[in-house]
């Protein structure tokens, strides 16, 4: 855009005006601008308002195809529907499956109770029996805390990952948002600039 001045008006001076008479919902002609700007000659109005125009027109072609923003809203509501429910299927899918283990363990925990229960009445002959079993009690108990801490773990992890999840999501939906009034923007210019012609 060519702004040096002409006859004490620049195209800066001419271009304001015009924006400043379309935000008005005038359409701006040369007098019109002429009678904004208080200065400035026709033959130099003419020229800087017809490439304004001109430049206007190359904006409004760039405007975005009709439900572009309509599509990224879906996608992302899509996209975040899919992510919850993929981390919810994985949150009860391993929190069924250390739960049963754990079930099984407290089961084998009762057993091996009744087991030495019953061998502490025994004889002598059985402690070496009773000794081991009691071994195999303390590492179930241990393997069941173990358990019980990697549950928690996986619990913590996967609360993070949907954090994490949530937190990407927000620039999509800023630019969802941004898109959209980008086009409602182009889309008053384009309506002032058909309001202007067509009076």
């Amino acid at each position: 855009m060519d702004t040096s001045p002409r006859g004490g008006v620049s195209a800066t001076d001419v271009y304001d005006a015009a924006n400043s008479l379309i935000s008005q919902g005038l359409n701006p002609t040369q007098v019109l601008v002429r009678n904004f700007l208080g200065r400035g000659s026709y033959s130099v109005i003419s020229p800087l308002l017809r490439q304004w125009r001109q430049e206007q027109h190359a904006c409004a072609k760039t405007q975005l195809p009709e439900g572009v923003n309509e599509e990224l809203v879906r996608f992302g509501k899509k996209l975040w529907r899919c992510a919850v429910e993929t981390a919810n299927h994985q949150v009860v899918t391993e929190r069924d499956q250390w739960t049963v283990e754990k079930n099984n363990l407290i089961a084998e925990l009762e057993e091996f109770r009744e087991v030495v229960q019953q061998l502490e009445g025994e004889a002598d002959r059985r402690n070496d029996e009773i000794i081991d079993l009691k071994q195999q009690l303390t590492q179930s108990r241990v393997r069941c805390g173990e358990l019980e801490s990697q549950l928690s773990a996986t619990e913590q992890k996967i609360k993070n990952s949907m954090n994490y999840i949530a937190q990407n999501m927000e620039p999509l939906r800023h630019e969802s948002k941004r898109l959209k009034a980008e086009n409602e923007r182009l889309a008053e210019e384009v309506q002032h600039l058909r309001q202007g012609y067509n009076r």
